[in-house]
């Protein structure tokens, strides 16, 4: 298995993706879920969609302002249930597979922060109409995904 999911985020770049069980330095890793399995097993069976995973989130609530870094991913494999002695917080994981890596600094509502953002752990499927699309357009992400 790969490095933990965590230190993908301090990596200046991330290798190309390979699936060979072979190799040693694959580029995936294990994403550790409480919330959202339907939405993680949506993501993984709807060809175009991706997970977007959030760290180091930083919001001025005054300036609605949001800082975070991002993975943007590819969940496959079969989503497995955690044993609870495993971890405490998680109750599922699934291989995930690492296409990007940004630092976003944007403005976004609050209402966004607060349904997307403030939660760990938890996947939730991102409705553009609902909020603004500044996130979006921060992953830099063609339409035709």
């Amino acid at each position: 298995m790969s490095s933990s999911l965590f230190d993908t985020f301090e990596r200046e770049s991330l290798p190309p993706v390979k699936f060979q069980p072979t190799e040693t330095h694959c580029n995936f890793a294990r994403l550790y879920i409480t919330k959202g399995s339907k939405n993680i097993k949506k993501c993984r069976d709807e060809r175009n969609a991706i997970l977007v995973i959030v760290k180091d989130v930083s919001y001025e609530i005054s300036e609605n302002r949001l800082r975070c870094n991002v993975i943007i991913s590819k969940p496959f494999g079969e989503l497995r249930d955690l044993d609870t002695f495993e971890l405490s917080d998680a109750r599922y994981w699934i291989r995930v597979a690492l296409l990007d890596k940004k630092a976003l600094d944007l403005k976004v509502g609050p209402k966004f922060f607060k349904e997307y953002l403030r939660e760990p752990f938890k996947v939730s499927e991102y409705e553009q109409q609902r909020d603004n699309k500044n996130f979006l357009k921060a992953l830099n992400l063609s339409k035709s995904r």
